[in-house]
């Protein structure tokens, strides 16, 4: 109990926890892929949880919201009765059957902004804390399972499940691997300057 209430307070940690767990999520995602499971889409799920513990959240406190936080609330609020408003007319006045389909690809888009309203939450400045350490693990143990699948052909690993060549390590999505490196890229990058000029 004492751990859990010490993880409470601790915003480093919870950092490095999520990060954890969305790489183990897409991980089994990518597993569950390959071996075409029936269920498969554990990426999904720890998202959409994660993402209604934020927004839940940040309604219950809305009262004691900064500016920019209940931007970010009444701006995906906005796109969402869009978002309803498109699918019920374009759809002859009905939701049609792709619903949950469109919701999915929706939540996709809405993502990087429920992450904004997370770290909005944050009472806290960013500098070294033990998230950004497990931030390289994750990038530098992705980096050598793209190695390895690049060097002794292993199919998990690719990125594309048919001809195309391309090796994402544990990511399923193409697009997701491409901001992972992109980012990683960025704040590499940036450690190795700051640490030439210091």
């Amino acid at each position: 109990m004492k751990y859990l209430s010490s993880i409470k307070n601790n915003i480093d940690v919870q950092l490095a926890i999520v990060l954890i767990v969305f790489y183990i999520s897409e991980a089994l995602t990518k597993i569950g892929l390959f071996h075409e499971y029936d269920f498969h889409n554990y990426s999904a799920l720890v998202k959409g949880g994660f993402s209604f513990i934020v927004i839940v959240y940040s309604v219950f406190r809305f009262t004691r919201k900064t500016r920019k936080t209940h931007r970010i609330l009444i701006f995906m609020l906005t796109m969402g009765v869009i978002f309803g408003i498109g699918q019920y007319f374009f759809n002859e006045h009905t939701f049609g059957e792709n619903i949950f389909q469109n919701t999915k690809f929706f939540f996709r888009y809405l993502f990087v902004f429920i992450i904004l309203l997370y770290f909005s939450e944050l009472p806290y400045k960013f500098g070294k804390g033990i998230y950004l350490i497990v931030f390289e693990k994750i990038v530098l143990f992705n980096s050598l399972l793209v190695l390895i699948g690049f060097i002794f052909d292993i199919h998990l690993f690719d990125t594309y499940k048919f001809t195309r060549f391309g090796f994402s390590g544990f990511f399923a999505v193409p697009s997701i691997a491409t901001y992972f490196y992109a980012l990683a890229l960025t704040y590499f990058s940036y450690k190795y300057i700051t640490c030439r000029t210091h």
